[in-house]
């Protein structure tokens, strides 16, 4: 009768094992895939950061000369 308990006992552990793998393979399926598209994102940021600054920097250029412009 023990040996029986032990062996189902033996069973659901294996099986709980089983289901705690399967579901880390998961996350760290799904943690890749969001770790990419974060990386994606935030490359896409930095270009849209660099553009607006190249804007900005344009448009001060821009101002300072009109304003020498001005001046002359």
């Amino acid at each position: 009768m023990q040996t029986m308990k032990l062996s189902r006992s033996d069973g659901r552990m294996n099986d709980l094992n089983r289901k705690v793998d399967e579901i880390n393979r998961e996350m760290h399926t799904e943690f890749r895939a969001v770790r990419s598209e974060m990386q994606s994102e935030f490359r896409s940021l930095r270009g849209e950061i660099r553009t607006m600054q190249a804007t900005i920097i344009g448009g001060f250029v821009t101002v300072l000369a009109t304003m020498v412009a001005i001046q002359l």
